[in-house]
């Protein structure tokens, strides 16, 4: 879908929290296609949802979790922008009537960081304080009704290495590539014997890099 469908639809989902004749700025964004919104003196982030890698109960719990980091932690964040109906996931159609799923944030001012090999002490820091502050806010987070993310098992990590290994069977040797299938399989049979509590098990920032702190 190229920009000016997209630009369309944006435009739609914006009726829905009452921003009229605002300004569209298309920025990146890897998942999602996204847009900075300038309306009323203010700033927002609109996400079209357009990876369908996660429907709407998974987006929903990713906003109810960046919700109670954004009341219950110091972290500056974006917050969560409910719709004119009160919810926090907005729909709009395409042509063809597929329907997209939007979210609306608000917007917040700063710039990437360098990465982490040229950060100085004092940023690396701040850095370890912010996922400190994910860390102990997720020891105490309540998963509501219909939770629904990512979960990193077992069957996760067998399914990541299988291409790995497929790929390394072209380039290593065979006893190389067995040290590694065993290790492997090592790592994930400890892994599965953790045990899950609210203190080791529990939600995480899954792509906690400088472009996203």
């Amino acid at each position: 879908m190229n920009d000016e469908p997209l630009l369309h639809l944006a435009i739609a989902a914006l009726y829905n929290y009452g921003l009229k004749n605002a300004q569209l700025t298309r920025l990146g964004g890897a998942s999602n296609t996204n847009f900075k919104v300038d309306a009323d003196g203010q700033s927002f982030v609109l996400r079209l949802h357009t990876s369908a890698l996660h429907d709407r109960d998974a987006i929903s719990s990713e906003l109810a979790w960046l919700s109670s980091l954004h009341s219950n932690t110091t972290l500056i964040l974006p917050k969560p922008i409910v719709n004119l109906n009160g919810v926090l996931v907005t729909s709009v159609f395409a042509d063809n009537e597929l329907e997209l799923l939007c979210t609306l944030l608000s917007w917040v001012t700063g710039k990437i960081p360098p990465t982490v090999n040229t950060l100085t002490d004092e940023q690396l820091a701040k850095v370890g304080s912010v996922m400190a502050q994910l860390h102990n806010h997720s020891q105490q987070f309540k998963l509501p009704d219909r939770f629904k993310r990512q979960t990193y098992d077992a069957a996760h990590f067998s399914q990541r290495l299988e291409p790995l290994y497929m790929t390394l069977s072209d380039t290593a040797n065979q006893n190389e590539l067995d040290s590694l299938k065993v290790n492997g399989n090592h790592i994930i049979t400890r892994f599965t014997q953790l045990e899950r509590k609210q203190d080791s098990f529990g939600v995480i920032h899954a792509d906690f890099h400088s472009g996203n702190y």
